[in-house]
Formats: structure tokens, C-alpha cells, sequence
């Protein structure tokens, strides 16, 4: 029998239906801290146990850990032929018990970003003096396919953090994202032990605001990929780079929606002015409250860039398009990853 290989680190990892993969899980994310970033001055992690926080169905996914090689096996069922999100958790205490120490989306999919033949990108170059070019994903973090969708599989970040919210009930210890139990801005350390709890506020729900979470804190050129970044091991949440937005070529804010778009829109666009596919306005949860709003009319995409005290997005409708817009850090938006 061959040996299963261990995955490099990050904080999503790719599995196709009815495959196994090794993850370490005494290693946080990618390992590399966030300079600014009091909360976390460690990567390294010592779990007692490993469990599945949630999936989008039941039994879409099984766990085996291994506390010697702090190491976790996830295998996809083989019934999960279309796919499925799901996040484990390491715990301090036995059986899932004690303070969650981290924990890692897994998205179940046959589609690889990595191998061509098993999947498409596209390359968006933005209008900076000195062009760069962003190399994204055909779909978004977590999507099961290129379609327009409403279901679990939707999934929202908020801005800075790894861990997805799924858009519908999922199987878990909680059907639903806790949307209830934090109503104000709360530290980094507090966003890691809650992973599936939504952090309400009015802008920031990092309680000391920390512009470089994401990677993104300088607008001309990003830094190295953060441990807190969702994306998969050789991926990363686009940020800006030359002072402009990764869709810069798209226009000016503002811009009429008819105007730079194929067709007509529905449920999403797909634009004319640059090849990059089609992208699903997957809606918004809200600030304020954490509930959902505007699926199928809104999209909104996250940068790993902040714009003052809010986050830079790509935001649009029917009518306009904002490629530089900024929205609260604390709202919860898709995200479409760029290879690193």
C-alpha cells in the first residue's frame, strides 16, 4: 500500500471525492505569523484530539488522528460524488473536549487548480505602470462548481479571518452559523477558539485593528501569504498591488454593469473587458446582524487590502461596478484565491 503523503500547509485543503489526504496538525496555517499580531506568537500546536466541527452532509467526510505524528487522515466518501465543505478542529482536551487551538476548511472537490486538465484559471493583469498579473481560481472558495448556486456550499469570510460560513444548515455540533453569541468586536485569539461563530459589529470585528492579516497591508505590493489566509497551499486571497485593484482593467468605480459584461446579468456576471469566467453574486452576511442578504443580486469579493478601517473589495450588481469598493471588515464576503 502506498504511503499517504502529507499536504504542505495551509488552512484549506483540497480533497476529491472518495480520496484520502495527511494533514499536520500541529502547525497553524501556513506557520507564517502576522507581524502586528499580539494574539498569536506561536504556530506550533499541540492537540489532544481532532474532530469534525461540521460538513455540509452527513458523513461527507471521515477522520482518523494519529497523536503521535500529530498527524489527521481525511478520507472523502465515496458518495460524495458532488462535493461538500466541512472544518475540523484540533481541541486541547480528549474527544473533542478543552479550547479549539485551530482549525481547517476542507473542500471537497474534483476540481485541482493545479493541474490543468482537471481544471480551468484565468489571468487577470491590472492597469498599475508596472502591470501585475493575478492568476485566479474559476470558482469560488468552496464552490462546486462555476455556477450560480444557493446552498451550504455558499461560503462567506469575514474579512481577515480563515474560517468559512456556510449559507445554509450544515451537520455538526451546530446546524447553523452562531450568529448570536458575539455582538461586538473581539480579539484574533478569540475568532480562532470560534471558528463557526460570527463576530457581529459595526465595522471591525478585530478588536485592535490589524491591516496586514491577510497579507495585503501595503496597497503596492502584498507580503508574504499569512497564517490566517483561507486559501489553499499555493494560493492566497488577491491584494493590491502597484497602489490599483487586482480588477482594475475592469473601470473606474462606478462603472455601468451593461457596459463592461457578457449579456445580460443573472445571478452573476461574466465580463467582456477581461477573460476570467463567471462570477456568482453570492450575496453578503451582513455587519450588523450576520444574516444573509442580497444572494443572487450582490457580489462582493474580498482583497487581502485594507481601505483605511474597511477592506478593499470588487462589489456589483445589475446597475454598477465598483472594482475598488470598500465594505466593513466585519461583513461576510466571498473570496476567489490567486496562485501565489
Amino acid at each position: 500500500m502506498n504511503a499517504i503523503p502529507t499536504q504542505s500547509a495551509a488552512n484549506c485543503y483540497i480533497v476529491a471525492p472518495s480520496a484520502t489526504i495527511r494533514i499536520a496538525v500541529n502547525l497553524c496555517g501556513n506557520g507564517t505569523l502576522v507581524s502586528g499580531c499580539s494574539d498569536i506568537t506561536s504556530a506550533s500546536i499541540a492537540p489532544a484530539s481532532v474532530e469534525i466541527l461540521w460538513q455540509t452532509s452527513a458523513d461527507l467526510i471521515s477522520r482518523t488522528y494519529n497523536s503521535a505524528s500529530q498527524t489527521v487522515d481525511i478520507t472523502a466518501s465515496s458518495t460524495s460524488t458532488d462535493g461538500g465543505n466541512a472544518v475540523i478542529a484540533a481541541y486541547s482536551g480528549t474527544g473533542g473536549t478543552g479550547t479549539i487551538l485551530w482549525s481547517w476548511h476542507i473542500w471537497v472537490t474534483s476540481y485541482n487548480p493545479n493541474t490543468p486538465s482537471n481544471g480551468t484559471t484565468y489571468t487577470i493583469t491590472n492597469t498599475a505602470s508596472t502591470p501585475v498579473s493575478y492568476t485566479f481560481m474559476d470558482r469560488n472558495l468552496g464552490a462546486l462548481g462555476t455556477a450560480y448556486s444557493n446552498d451550504a456550499n455558499i461560503l462567506h469570510y469575514q474579512w481577515g479571518r480563515k474560517d468559512p460560513f456556510p449559507a445554509a444548515a450544515v451537520v455538526g455540533t451546530s446546524t447553523s452559523v452562531d450568529i448570536t453569541t458575539y455582538t461586538s468586536a473581539q480579539s484574533v485569539l478569540v475568532g480562532i477558539q470560534n471558528p463557526f461563530k460570527f463576530i457581529r459589529s459595526s465595522s471591525d470585528w478585530c478588536l485592535t485593528q490589524t491591516d496586514a492579516l491577510w497579507g495585503g497591508a501595503s496597497v503596492t505590493a502584498p507580503t508574504a501569504k499569512t497564517i490566517f489566509d483561507p486559501c489553499p497551499s499555493g494560493w492566497r486571497v488577491p491584494a493590491w498591488s502597484g497602489s490599483l485593484s487586482p480588477w482594475s482593467r475592469i473601470g473606474d468605480n462606478g462603472v455601468s454593469t451593461s457596459s463592461v459584461i457578457m449579456g445580460t446579468f443573472a445571478n452573476g456576471v461574466t465580463w467582456s473587458v477581461i477573460s476570467a469566467g463567471f462570477w456568482p453574486a453570492a450575496g453578503v452576511r451582513l455587519n450588523s446582524s450576520g444574516a444573509l442578504a442580497n444572494v443572487g443580486s450582490i457580489g462582493d469579493y474580498w482583497s487581502g487590502s485594507p481601505g483605511s478601517s474597511h477592506g478593499y473589495i470588487l462589489n456589483f450588481s445589475s446597475s454598477y461596478v465598483y472594482p475598488a469598493g470598500t465594505y466593513y471588515r466585519a461583513s461576510g464576503i466571498s473570496v476567489r484565491c490567486v496562485q501565489e
